[in-house]
C-alpha cells in the first residue's frame, strides 16, 4: 500500500496537461473521458467504442497487433494503456521516439480497476475525480452484493450460465475461471458452467451434462456476432433449459467484459438478466 501511495504522489508531481492523448484499451479510454479529459484524446484502439466520442476518434489498430507507426503518426504527447498490449517490444521504440508512455495493470479484478482509475488520475491531475470515480463503482457493486446475499438468505437456486467467447462451424468456445466472465457470473449470483481456466472450446458432451439455466454470448465477435437464432441452429443449445426459457442474453462484451469504470453498472445490469427483477421492483 506505501509503495503505491508513493507511485500516486510521484505521478502526482509530473502530471501536466496533456493535449494529444492515444488510449489503448477500453477501460484506459472509457476512465479518460470519465474523468473530463476526453477532449485531450485523438486517438484510440479498436477494442474502444465507448463513449461514442470516443467510437469516432481515429483508431491505431487492434490492442495485440499495433504498430509503432501508426502511433507516432498521430504525433501523440501522452500513450496510456495496459500490459494487454502486444506486441510489447514497440514501447521500447515509442519510448526512444521520445514519447511518455504509462502502462496500467489489465487485470479483471477490483483492485486492478481501482489502481488503473486512481493511477490515470495522478498522472491527469485528476485524482479528486478519481477517488469518486472508484467510490461510485464501489457503491453499485455493494449494492449488488447486498442482493445476492439477500437472493441466498432466500434459498434462491443460484443457475448455472455459460458464457459464449464465439461459436465456429458449431463449436463453442466459452469463458471459464481467470476471466472476467467468470468474475462477473460469480459475483451477479451465478454458477460458472465452465470450471477449466480461461476461454476454451466445449465439446458437445460437456455441454450436454452442463445443460446451462442461462446462456450469455458476444453480440460482436472474432467470427462475427451471434444471435439466438443462431444459437438455436446448434443441437444441444436448442434442448438447453436456458434455450427453451428463454434465458439466452447477447450483450455487448465491451460493456460486460471490459472491466472498464462502467464495471458497477455493467455488474447491475448482468445480476438483473441472471435474477429478473419483479415487475413492480424495476
Amino acid at each position: 500500500m506505501k509503495i503505491f501511495t508513493l507511485l500516486l504522489f510521484t505521478l502526482c508531481l509530473h502530471a501536466h496537461e496533456y493535449t494529444r492523448i492515444i488510449c489503448i484499451d477500453s477501460s484506459i479510454t472509457e476512465t479518460v473521458f470519465l474523468l473530463g479529459h476526453g477532449q485531450s484524446v485523438i486517438a484510440t484502439d479498436q477494442t474502444s467504442t465507448w463513449p461514442a466520442a470516443a467510437a469516432e476518434r481515429p483508431k491505431v489498430g487492434y490492442i495485440r497487433m499495433l504498430g509503432a507507426e501508426g502511433i507516432l503518426a498521430q504525433q501523440p504527447d501522452l500513450l496510456l494503456t495496459t500490459d494487454k498490449i502486444r506486441p510489447q517490444h514497440i514501447l521500447k521504440q515509442l519510448r526512444q521516439a521520445g514519447l511518455r508512455i504509462e502502462v496500467f495493470s489489465g487485470g479483471s479484478d477490483l483492485a486492478s480497476l481501482r489502481a488503473r482509475i486512481n493511477g490515470i488520475g495522478a498522472v491527469l491531475g485528476a485524482t479528486e475525480q478519481a477517488t469518486a470515480l472508484c467510490e461510485k463503482i464501489e457503491t453499485s457493486i455493494h449494492t449488488v452484493s447486498e442482493r445476492c446475499a439477500a437472493l441466498s438468505g432466500n434459498n434462491t437456486k443460484m443457475p448455472t450460465v455459460l458464457f459464449i467467447l464465439h461459436m465456429m462451424n458449431g463449436e463453442l468456445t466459452c469463458a471459464g475461471t481467470d476471466t472476467a466472465a467468470d468474475w462477473m457470473i460469480t459475483h451477479a449470483g451465478g454458477i460458472n458452467g465452465m470450471t477449466v481456466s480461461g476461454f476454451k472450446p466445449l465439446s458437445n458432451e460437456s455441454l450436454l451434462a452442463l445443460q446451462p439455466d442461462i446462456i450469455f454470448c458476444m453480440n460482436k465477435g472474432p467470427s462475427g456476432p451471434i444471435t439466438t437464432a443462431t444459437l438455436k441452429k446448434h443441437p444441444i443449445l436448442a434442448t438447453s433449459p436456458a434455450m427453451k426459457n428463454g434465458a439466452v442474453h447477447c450483450v455487448d462484451g465491451m460493456y460486460m467484459l471490459g472491466f472498464g469504470p462502467r464495471l458497477g453498472d455493467a455488474l447491475h445490469d448482468f445480476q438483473n438478466l441472471i435474477h429478473p427483477l419483479p415487475v413492480h421492483d424495476k
